[in-house]
């Protein structure tokens, strides 16, 4: 059985009770533990509603999928001069050596903020268009909408300069 303080939780103000991803799964065995929890619990809350809990997740965090410690490297190597490339490559092989010492969750983070603060081209890679493309689409919206009309045939311009001159 696994941690229930983490699997399921009860809400009794908002008549809810609410499990994680891996309790609903294990649920799918009526044989199962978790499934006996569950079907206690809606015994002793009737009425509550039974949902799965929604980790929130940040739209406008920055995610750098493709920055490996492998293509930092290739980027110092090809963006340094030949002057600051020897220093600057020791300095990122330092920080990687320092970092093996240090718990896995500090390890990248570090190093990635270093190679950001140090380049911040690569941070700022397609920022400038997005950007760009936001004001247009914000100066489009703007501006005054004219409602267009076909062009008037020859016959309708004729019998409206009629109606106009009587």
């Amino acid at each position: 059985m696994m941690n229930p303080k983490s699997a399921i939780k009860v809400k009794y103000a908002e008549q809810l009770i609410e499990m994680n991803t891996t309790f609903a799964k294990m649920i799918e065995n009526p044989m199962s533990d978790e499934y006996a929890l569950l079907q206690k619990l809606k015994m002793e809350n009737p009425g509550f509603k039974v949902c799965n809990r929604k980790i929130k997740s940040n739209p406008n965090k920055d995610t750098y999928k493709g920055l490996t410690y492998a293509y930092m490297r290739s980027y110092i190597i090809t963006h340094e001069t030949e002057a600051t490339r020897v220093n600057v490559l020791h300095d990122f092989d330092e920080l990687i050596l320092i970092s093996q010492c240090h718990g896995k969750r500090l390890r990248y983070p570090t190093i990635k903020k270093w190679f950001l603060a140090k380049y911040p081209e690569v941070a700022k890679f397609g920022v400038d268009t997005a950007e760009q493309e936001e004001n247009k689409e914000d100066a489009s919206k703007s501006q005054n909408v004219v409602p267009f009309s076909a062009p008037k045939t020859v016959e309708e311009n004729a019998s409206v300069e009629l109606d106009e001159v009587v």
